[in-house]
């Protein structure tokens, strides 16, 4: 038996040769006119080249394995090797093999012409030709879910016996996604041709075991009774439909028939159903239902009953997207008054269903009347806008409100609300807003100035990434302590590399008493600091989608030039986003404060945390 020196410098010698034969046959190919003999006389030495190199890979592989000082990293270095030229020569192979093979069927199609003439209605189906897309083998990730479609299209390259051991285990690497279970299953044998078979033997061991694709459909079914009867959310009825005839059909490429499994698969299929469903179907059933029926008609009926509802359903709805049934816009009637009726324009609202949440609360004010001189959300008597009296007299002149009250449906002579109106300038029966004793000058003040939105107590933290020192980003930070737990929103900790501790599962009691449905929540533990690194802390949040709407950054006012006075350098101040990328509630925030505060002359109040002033 040869040493290890003896056969790697005959390795090293044939893998030279395999590229050298390698660059030539791709610089036939490249070639306008191919030169076909040239090709496959290539072909087949590139292919004797390879086998040759295989059997050295193989005896080299068995020396090394039995050295038991040889460290892993090596072995590993030893089958990159052996892997990089094995994918080089099936590449090349497959491409000169496709030539030839097309090369081949354009000879056999010429010869099969018939000599005798035809008729021009008479077109033979083979001279037919399309320019069809290159099909890619289906990747295989070791999910079981995926073995049926994986198997039904690589069994054609099984079992065709044109192709070499060599070739099918070429196309088996390639088949299979990177980085699965399944790749470490193949790649654990050498992948050289005569290994083939027992690769073969042992991932179908592993995945195409018909017992276990039965277990693993039947608990599917299972799943989907599970859910349909704890979760609050109902499937659709199409898409239950849909996976209730995939795990059907897949059990009956199983050879798991109706009249074998129909007893047990009718009450998991039926208990699948809504409780309104069912009745229909019991219904419909009990009509046309005989003392003959056994339960595969049962079931078979009422996988059709279900196929009928879909289509039902399906009509439905093109019926209503085609006459804009499916509008949400509701009328508003008209307003008449006894005394006087005005023509008011037939406007439509949008009406969605609201949810009580502590985010639309505090974030914007509620919408209340339309102001008549700014048409501001508030009542007009509280408009400050900077206008003359002739200027507000005009407006309600045109607008055709009362004078004294600014509503809409009588004259002055009528309000009966004039005789409860006090000015507060001249005691008139008026609004202040419209007193003839209000200075035409209007000076602006810091009323005028005064935002709609509420300040919230928001600065900017860094959020650390896994590994400390290199990934890190600046993240939005709320203080709610009317929330008990604390969140983080998943983008910014999948973008950080965060893995969920754990999952649990809670109900949200909101703003108003309205009560969320169970839902399931990622824990993270995250590591936050302030902006200059000086405090450093960790805790564990809450996965969410969305933890509000959007929320400015502090906006500029008088505020600021006062901060600025006590030394006070806020964070959130015109950020570029308003997301809040973390919620820090009552479990967390009593351990940020340090219980300093400065209280402004504007009324507003600068709280110290551990992380940075707030507002």
């Amino acid at each position: 038996m040869e040493d290890l020196t003896t056969l790697r410098r005959r390795r090293k010698v044939l893998r030279s040769s395999l590229t050298k034969t390698c660059n030539e046959l791709e610089d036939e190919l490249q070639q306008d006119s191919v030169n076909e003999d040239r090709l496959a006389g290539l072909l087949s030495t590139l292919t004797l080249r390879f086998e040759a190199l295989s059997q050295k890979d193989s005896a080299i592989g068995e020396i090394l394995y039995q050295d038991k000082d040889l460290k892993n990293a090596d072995l590993e270095a030893e089958q990159k090797g052996v892997d990089q030229y094995s994918v080089k020569y099936f590449e090349v192979h497959h491409k000169a093999q496709k030539v030839l093979s097309r090369s081949e069927v354009e000879t056999t199609d010429c010869k099969s012409v018939p000599n005798q003439s035809t008729t021009s209605g008479q077109v033979d189906s083979k001279q037919s030709r399309y320019k069809l897309p290159t099909m890619k083998l289906k990747e295989f990730n070791g999910t079981l879910s995926e073995w049926l479609p994986f198997w039904s299209q690589f069994q054609k390259i099984h079992e065709d016996c044109t192709l070499d051991n060599s070739d099918k285990m070429g196309y088996l690497i390639m088949s299979m996604t990177p980085g699965s279970p399944a790749k470490q299953l193949v790649e654990s044998y050498p992948a050289t041709g005569s290994m083939y078979p027992t690769v073969v033997q042992a991932f179908q061991a592993r995945y195409g075991r018909e017992d276990l694709l039965v277990e693993y459909y039947i608990r599917e079914l299972l799943r989907i009774v599970i859910h349909n009867n704890v979760s609050s959310e109902k499937l659709p009825l199409v898409t239950l439909y849909d996976k209730l005839q995939s795990h059907l059909r897949n059990l009956e490429s199983l050879k798991i028939t109706s009249n074998m499994c129909a007893p047990f698969l009718m009450p998991l299929v039926s208990s699948c159903l809504s409780e309104d469903v069912l009745k229909l179907w019991e219904r419909s059933c009990s009509a046309v239902s005989s003392s003959d029926s056994t339960s595969k008609d049962h079931l078979e009926s009422l996988m059709q009953f279900l196929k009928a509802e879909v289509e039902g359903a399906q009509k439905l709805e093109l019926a209503k997207s085609g006459f804009g049934l499916t509008s949400t816009k509701t009328p508003v009637k008209p307003i008449h008054t006894p005394r006087r009726d005005f023509k008011m324009e037939n406007k439509q609202c949008e009406v969605a269903a609201k949810v009580s949440t502590a985010a639309g609360l505090v974030n914007t004010p509620p919408r209340g009347e339309s102001c008549l001189f700014c048409t501001g959300n508030h009542n007009p008597q509280d408009c400050n806008k900077s206008m003359t009296l002739s200027q507000k007299l005009d407006i309600v002149r045109n607008k055709q409100v009362c004078f004294a009250c600014l509503k809409y449906g009588h004259r002055v002579s009528r309000c009966r609300l004039k005789a409860k109106l006090s000015c507060q300038n001249c005691k008139g029966k008026h609004h202040t807003v419209l007193c003839p004793r209000e200075s035409d000058a209007v000076t602006n003040s810091f009323v005028n100035t005064k935002p709609s939105n509420v300040l919230l107590q928001t600065l900017v933290v860094k959020i650390k990434g896994v590994n400390n020192k290199k990934q890190s980003r600046h993240a939005r930070l709320m203080i709610d302590t009317g929330s008990q737990q604390s969140y983080v929103l998943d983008k910014t900790v999948s973008s950080l590399g965060y893995t969920p501790l754990r999952k649990e599962s809670m109900r949200h009691a909101l703003f108003g008493g309205s009560v969320t449905n169970t839902m399931e929540h990622n824990v993270y533990n995250i590591v936050i600091a302030n902006l200059d690194d000086t405090f450093v802390c960790d805790f564990n949040v809450y996965g969410q989608n969305e933890i509000c709407s959007p929320i400015p950054s502090i906006p500029p006012g008088p505020w600021m030039e006062e901060l600025k006075q006590h030394a006070i350098q806020l964070s959130d101040v015109r950020h570029p986003t308003a997301t809040i990328d973390i919620l820090i509630g009552a479990d967390i925030a009593a351990s940020l404060w340090t219980g300093n505060r400065v209280v402004l002359s504007s009324g507003l109040v600068a709280m110290e945390t551990c992380l940075g002033l707030i507002r």
